[in-house]
């Protein structure tokens, strides 16, 4: 069938086919971000910018006896073997003030049966306007003149009975007569196998208010990162997440204190569910866990091919200025006459019309005998069909 430029068919083709190549032009972008990392959300093992921790995850993966691994679920569903160290990287400052409450207990039960936490801040100043406004007073109307406002405390001070504080910037030091780009805070706990010094960029430390914090580093005489025993396992409390990220393991790295920061466990595992980063069952996962790519795709097809069957004409197209054919209109001797001299071969007419008649008249033997043998009879039908009438009637 031949398609001209102006007929409807051929603009419904060009369209399909152009609605074709910019799906998988898009789709192919969508995968190609996937797989440079950059749309996932800072701080993920998935993200290759510098502020994610895709490093970090694929140079562990490469220790024989070290597992690594993602968690995409909740955090009750996480592993909790003494085995296990869970990081938690980028806690930004909505999930510290206004977080998941459950999903933070969930998280420091896992320390508290055997698994080492490392919970490490987002340093975002947006934390500070949130707990400022915690602490100001309510505006009073005059019912509610003798009132104030009660503190609202962050989800995570309340958990970990450690508030977050903020200070001046972080100065650059100088060294040798030159200004170095960074802070640094100093070690506290002489006794950990740590450097001396690592690089600091946040303004935020922490304050513990429970005696069973120990402050391993501090900046400005402030502590910025804290450990404690907790129940079986250990938790460990960074204000800033910059130590495990991409630009960190590409300036500035320090395996000695990414060794004592995962703690000879043999198991690491990535917390990914606060960062959005989240695997929720759904037709997509039921489709990827069974394998029924094919039955999608056999779907697919089957949905074109009835579109298509639907927009195209299978029937030839007339050509232009052909007048269609007139249909008449038949009698109904006329139509059974059309009807049988299409179906019915002119030598069996005869043969045929004996076989019905000996069905309703149910003659004798011997009229029934005379008339298939004139049946059976070749030459002029009309005349063999008279001689067949005049039999039948002589013997009536």
């Amino acid at each position: 069938m031949q398609l001209k430029p102006n007929s409807p068919t051929f603009l419904k083709v060009l369209a399909g086919t152009m609605f074709v190549v910019f799906a998988a032009a898009g789709l192919w972008l969508l995968f190609l971000a996937f797989e440079i990392g950059d749309v996932y959300p800072p701080y993920s093992s998935h993200r290759t910018e510098l502020d994610g921790t895709a490093v970090l995850y694929e140079a562990l993966e490469h220790f024989p006896d070290l597992r690594v691994a993602r968690h995409y679920g909740p955090a009750v569903s996480a592993p909790s073997s003494t085995e296990t160290t869970i990081i938690v990287a980028g806690v930004s400052p909505s999930d510290w003030y206004l977080g998941d409450e459950d999903e933070l207990g969930d998280l420091i039960s896992r320390a508290q049966k055997g698994a080492r936490l490392v919970l490490a801040l987002q340093p975002s100043l947006t934390l500070r306007p949130l707990l400022e406004r915690a602490t100001e007073p309510k505006e009073r109307t005059t019912k509610e003149k003798e009132e104030t406002r009660k503190p609202v405390q962050p989800v995570g001070e309340r958990l970990l009975q450690v508030a977050v504080k903020f200070g001046a910037r972080p100065q650059p030091s100088t060294s040798n007569g030159r200004t170095v780009k960074q802070a640094y805070m100093a070690l506290e706990e002489k006794s950990e196998p740590l450097p001396g010094r690592l690089p600091w960029r946040a303004r935020c430390y922490l304050e513990p208010r429970d005696g069973g914090w120990k402050t391993v580093y501090s900046w400005s005489g402030q502590p910025v990162l804290l450990r404690r025993a907790f129940g079986k396992g250990e938790i460990i409390l960074i204000a800033d997440s910059f130590l495990l990220t991409n630009r960190a393991m590409w300036e500035d790295r320090h395996p000695d204190f990414l060794t004592w920061l995962l703690g000879g466990r043999r198991a690491v595992l990535f917390y990914e569910r606060h960062l959005g980063v989240a695997e929720d069952p759904g037709v997509a996962w039921l489709i990827r866990s069974y394998n029924l790519d094919g039955l999608v795709a056999a779907l697919l097809i089957i949905m074109a091919l009835f579109v298509w069957r639907n927009s195209v004409a299978l029937v030839p197209l007339r050509a232009a200025g052909e007048e269609p054919e007139s249909v008449q209109s038949m009698s109904r001797g006329s139509s059974l006459l059309a009807l049988v001299s299409r179906s019915l071969p002119a030598s069996e007419v005869l043969q045929v019309c004996v076989d019905e008649w000996k069905k309703t008249e149910r003659p004798g033997r011997e009229v029934s005998d005379e008339i298939e043998k004139l049946a059976r009879e070749k030459g002029d039908t009309v005349a063999i069909y008279r001689q067949i009438m005049k039999a039948v009637k002589d013997r009536s």
